[in-house]
């Protein structure tokens, strides 16, 4: 018998108060049960249970003994309970999101993710810097960018159209003094000659040389 059996079978004892009610409970004999805390005291080298003809106590390197068997058979139950299929998920969540997409989108949903899931921690860190999932003990992160991490497993959510727009006389502007095909259609200016790209918070627009040299 392990470590673990021992400690049940101890626990038993002690909350039942007799050998007899615990092997009763183990569907074992109170001669095996004798026989186990015998050689658990054994391995220990301490007496853990002061024993009488009608009953049993505590020593006191027993009752601290006690304690943490209990607290360790109860750990054992609970990271088996948590892994078995439709066990109810519980422990801290760290999540990254993106400022304006986290306060926007994800708030708004966390009073139903709380109620479906009451024993998750949930933290929330909302920045728009690059954050080190591995190193800064990150479980998720949404991120509006390419993926570049083989460390991580990534799921797309959704695509990320990005239009950039602007008043009729503005556009009507970069038409004359910039490149015509590329701004002919607002729609179209995150083309060829126009493309938007994300660098930590802000976007800049990068423009084709020649497009440049005519805003000059």
């Amino acid at each position: 018998m392990d470590r673990q059996e021992a400690m049940n079978v101890f626990v038993s004892v002690v909350e039942e108060g007799d050998f007899s009610s615990a092997a009763r409970g183990l569907r074992m004999t109170p001669s095996a049960i004798s026989k186990i805390i015998g050689r658990l005291e054994t391995s220990l080298g301490v007496r853990l249970l002061q024993r009488s003809t009608r009953r049993i106590s505590l020593t006191a390197e027993g009752s601290t003994y006690a304690d943490s068997a209990r607290r360790i058979l109860n750990d054992i139950k609970e990271a088996e309970t948590q892994i078995q299929p439709g066990a109810e998920p519980r422990r801290r969540l760290r999540v990254s999101l993106p400022s304006a997409f986290g306060h926007r989108l994800i708030v708004p949903m966390l009073p139903a993710f709380i109620d479906r899931y009451p024993a998750i921690e949930l933290e929330l860190m909302f920045t728009d810097a690059f954050v080190d999932l591995v190193a800064e003990e990150t479980d998720v992160a949404v991120r509006v960018a390419a993926h570049s991490d083989s460390r991580l497993v990534v799921r797309r959510l959704a695509p990320n159209r990005r239009v950039i727009c602007a008043s009729p006389p503005i556009s009507k502007d970069m038409a004359r003094r910039w490149c015509q095909p590329t701004f002919n259609a607002i729609p179209a200016l995150a083309s060829q000659r126009a493309a938007a790209s994300i660098s930590g918070s802000s976007m800049a627009l990068t423009v084709c040389k020649a497009c440049a040299s005519a805003a000059r």
